[in-house]
């Protein structure tokens, strides 16, 4: 039998990834959260050395969530929440039970609103991005994977907030964000508390390309991944990054 009567046709290998598709939505992959409460960065409740992580960004979406009355002892779910690979035209998960409204755009969660001396929105407008600690070997295949969420005000900050940073290295070095090394530093900030700065430290390999390129599918799929809505889970973890 030669290679072209092996391969199966059109048809089934889409009715496969279909029910690839199917079968891992039963599955929730446990990947370990690089938090931020309070100004720290900490990787599975372990707090990392000078706030600061080199690492590579292996992919990012955009996320909208409202989340309940903030609690230090638990790490609940939101109330409601969106995500997506661009942005756009947003709308509540379908996980969600309740939600605010059909679109996000028109929410009146995602209004200004004056509080506390300050115009906030209840929505928050964030980016989840999924990162490998930085490799000396290179070897980015095996790591594994870890997920931040990076608050709005990082999102937008001039110069070192994410959305400048990634447009940034796309100009000056002409390379996407997942192909370069980059610094995640986390500092004071007067208004917000804290801010999340993200810094160019240098061009990777081809072959580390390459391995980051073929781990972007399968970080979207981790980062899609809808909230487990059913209780709040307790803060815990000790485990170094």
């Amino acid at each position: 039998m030669n290679d072209e009567n092996r391969q199966m046709p059109v048809s089934w290998e889409d009715e496969l990834a279909k029910q690839a598709q199917e079968v891992s939505a039963l599955e929730r992959p446990q990947v370990a959260q690089i938090t931020l409460r309070a100004g720290i960065m900490a990787y599975a409740g372990t707090p990392i050395p000078n706030n600061a992580l080199n690492c590579v960004i292996v992919a990012a979406t955009f996320e909208r969530a409202v989340y309940p009355k903030f609690d230090p002892t638990v790490i609940a779910p939101p109330l409601c929440f969106a995500q997506s690979l661009d942005g756009q035209n947003m709308r509540p998960s379908e996980v969600v039970s309740k939600p605010f409204n059909d679109i996000c755009e028109t929410c009146e969660n995602n209004q200004w609103v004056a509080e506390e001396g300050r115009r906030r929105k209840r929505c928050k407008e964030v980016r989840k991005l999924a990162l490998l600690s930085y490799m000396a070997d290179g070897n980015y295949e095996e790591a594994d994977l870890a997920v931040i969420r990076i608050p709005t005000m990082s999102v937008i900050a001039p110069k070192t907030g994410w959305s400048s940073y990634i447009n940034q290295v796309a100009a000056t070095v002409k390379r996407p964000y997942y192909a370069v090394l980059t610094e995640i530093k986390v500092a004071p900030d007067m208004k917000t508390q804290f801010k999340v700065h993200f810094s160019f430290l240098g061009k990777l390999e081809q072959d580390a390309v390459i391995a980051i390129q073929a781990r972007r599918e399968f970080a979207e799929r981790i980062l899609m991944t809808p909230y487990d809505l059913t209780q709040p889970e307790p803060v815990k973890g000790n485990v170094k990054f």
